[in-house]
């Protein structure tokens, strides 16, 4: 799991932040990415590209989605954008 820490903040006091602002029962608000959010993705997408291999992408209202399947296992990959979404540990 990636996760970026909240200045002062531990990972763990990072994780359960994002997770007790999470509410369920919300209507979540589509992603609006900035031109510097896209590249940042973009530029992620093409090193994954060179140091795993082809992956398949999918964009969706609320968040970006990476996944590959191989011999090494499943990785996945969500961005919302810096939109707070609950993180699974």
């Amino acid at each position: 799991m990636f996760l970026r820490v909240l200045p002062g903040r531990t990972f763990d006091e990072t994780l359960e932040e994002i997770n007790s602002a999470y509410d369920p029962d919300a209507d979540l608000k589509p992603m609006n990415l900035t031109g510097e959010q896209r590249a940042d993705w973009d530029r992620l997408m093409q090193r994954i590209l060179r140091e795993v291999g082809p992956v398949t992408t999918e964009e969706f209202p609320y968040s970006l989605t990476l996944w590959r399947d191989g011999p090494a296992g499943h990785l996945q990959l969500d961005y919302g954008g810096g939109v707070p979404h609950r993180v699974h540990g």
